[in-house]
């Protein structure tokens, strides 16, 4: 099991986000690039990267965001814990054989706003 705290992203990084495509990008780029220097010096089991897992958000904020836009948000931090891309922390072979599961839990500050992403490798 791997267990990490990010930042919550831009909500330009949504299904509903109305921002100009290299706008997303780059906002996908700068996430991705602070969430991998973050995480790159993170201990990665022996056993990764995993052919299938379920990765579970529990999102903390001080208001509800549904689990479509949430998910959605979170595109870019999947994207890093798969075998893909400039920032790849290599934890999943492939985000196809992923089951995602979504939380929302209150927070009473902005302080405490955060999503903690859970990692769990399914045997076959």
């Amino acid at each position: 099991m791997i267990e990490l705290n990010v930042p919550i992203p831009s909500g330009k990084l949504g299904p509903n986000g109305r921002a100009h495509w290299r706008v997303r990008n780059l906002l996908k780029r700068a996430y991705q690039e602070d969430m991998w220097i973050e995480y790159a010096c993170l201990s990665i089991p022996e056993t990764c990267p995993w052919a299938s897992a379920v990765v579970r958000y529990d999102w903390y904020s001080t208001h509800q965001v549904d689990a479509d836009n949430g998910i959605g948000r979170l595109k870019a931090a999947l994207d890093v814990l798969t075998g893909f891309g400039a920032y790849a922390l290599g934890a999943i072979e492939n985000d196809r054989d992923v089951c995602l599961s979504y939380q929302w839990h209150k927070v009473h500050t902005k302080g405490e706003e955060r999503v903690r992403i859970t990692i769990t490798e399914v045997k076959s």
